[in-house]
């Protein structure tokens, strides 16, 4: 256990060094979150995809979300539309909230993660209410009087 521990701290140190940050807190040393630039370029291409694909299903008033494997796909129109554009530029922001985690050097990685699962819960919600609201439109509730 001890090797494995001595190997992720020459690991970290490594790391570290690559960045050329060493930032040290009042009692110990403090080494910033490190993204490889390869994910760095992935989130950043993924990220403008989902606002160009955003934009696009606006200002055509509808998005084509492909299915699986040759099953029909779901367009969205209307307020499922509006959700849909809503949780990708959410998406999008949280991937560039990963790349700007990685040139921030403070000691706020919580803060990231926090903002980041929060953005991530509206975007699933927003997902999974266009498409309640597009597999169940005419479901209407009668109030009796009496």
């Amino acid at each position: 256990m001890e090797s494995k521990t001595n190997k992720l701290s020459q690991r970290i140190r490594k790391l570290t060094a690559a960045s050329g940050v060493n930032c040290t807190m009042k009692n110990s040393t403090y080494i910033p979150n490190y993204i490889p630039k390869s994910e760095r370029i992935i989130n950043f291409i993924w990220g403008i995809c989902l606002v160009i694909y955003a934009i696009y299903g606006y200002f055509m008033g509808e998005l084509y979300m492909p299915g699986r494997r040759g099953t029909e796909g779901t367009t969205f129109t209307g307020d499922n539309l509006v959700m849909i554009i809503v949780a990708m530029f959410l998406g999008a922001l949280n991937l560039f909230i990963t790349i700007v985690d990685h040139y921030d050097k403070r000691d706020n990685e919580k803060n990231y993660k926090f903002i980041s699962r929060i953005i991530m819960f509206f975007s699933i919600s927003l997902i999974l209410g266009a498409f309640y609201e597009g597999f169940f439109p005419s479901i209407t509730v009668t109030v009796i009087q009496s």
